[in-house]
């Protein structure tokens, strides 16, 4: 059985619009008793809207028997890749957002389209393990506006910021985290919470718990044939990303933003005090 490094991060960017230090982090060698299958206990029965909710964004590798929210801004592309060459896709090189290949096979792992009774079994058996990384919300919707709003609409990060609607309607890539993958039901159920920040080597932590780091993300990543890790550049574009978000915002328009995804604020306090994992 898998020993799992449990990581609460949240990150430093995400801690300092809180207020809060980041010195709470635990250290990489803390570690928790192998899991067992065990009763239920208080973990929430789905309905069949709460399945399907799961969109797309949860994926199952039942191999090295995880679970992984893979949220969108979140690196949601190369963990959905990283499934896929679990699964021993061939496709696994494609962005299964392009290409109709690497899309069908990723769909093979989407809980969404699981049976309700096979979906539930994934929350019940604590044989599997449950990962999410969680970005720091400001920066999120600044990566979002970038990507995918900007190159679309004439209009200002500014004006962006008040039209919108951070509820559960929204579009993935700025509905508030907390609202993907049903987890503000299933908070409890995660084994592992990384930190887009960390991305690089909180990926590296969990790939290694599984047994899967020397095998799909030790080398590989990057150009064909390369021998880059899975992540690799991770860093750089996370600060960039930092960098950049800090020249977007007003303290009134970063004001806005924290209440508009207070909810997500709100997680990752609860994840600070330790509230995460069963």
């Amino acid at each position: 059985m898998v020993r799992l490094r449990r990581v609460f991060a949240v990150g430093v960017a995400a801690l300092a619009l809180l207020g809060l230090s980041h010195h709470f982090l635990l250290p990489g060698n803390t570690t928790v008793a192998p899991r067992r299958a065990g009763s239920p206990g208080d973990l929430p029965r789905l309905t069949r809207k709460q399945r399907d909710a799961f969109s797309h964004h949860l994926l199952v590798d039942d191999h090295y028997k995880l679970v992984l929210c893979a949220v969108p801004k979140v690196g949601s592309t190369e963990f959905a890749r990283l499934i896929l060459r679990m699964g021993n896709s061939t496709h696994w090189r494609r962005d299964p957002q392009r290409s109709g290949l690497a899309q069908a096979d990723r769909d093979r792992h989407v809980v969404s389209k699981l049976s309700l009774q096979r979906a539930q079994r994934l929350i019940d058996d604590r044989r599997y393990t449950w990962a999410v990384f969680f970005r720091d919300p400001a920066e999120r919707l600044v990566s979002a506006y970038r990507d995918r709003v900007r190159p679309r609409l004439n209009i200002s990060f500014a004006a962006f910021v008040s039209t919108l609607k951070a509820n559960r309607g929204a579009d993935p890539h700025w509905r508030p985290q907390r609202y993907l993958c049903n987890n503000d039901i299933l908070l409890k159920r995660y084994d592992f919470v990384g930190d887009f920040a960390r991305i690089q080597p909180d990926a590296r932590r969990l790939l290694e718990a599984l047994g899967a780091w020397d095998i799909v993300g030790k080398k590989g990543w990057g150009a064909h044939r390369s021998r880059e890790p899975v992540f690799s550049g991770a860093a750089a574009r996370a600060r960039a990303s930092r960098e950049a978000s800090a020249r977007y915002y007003t303290p009134e328009l970063l004001a806005r933003v924290r209440r508009a995804y207070a909810t997500d604020y709100a997680m990752l306090r609860a994840i600070r005090r330790g509230e995460v994992g069963g």
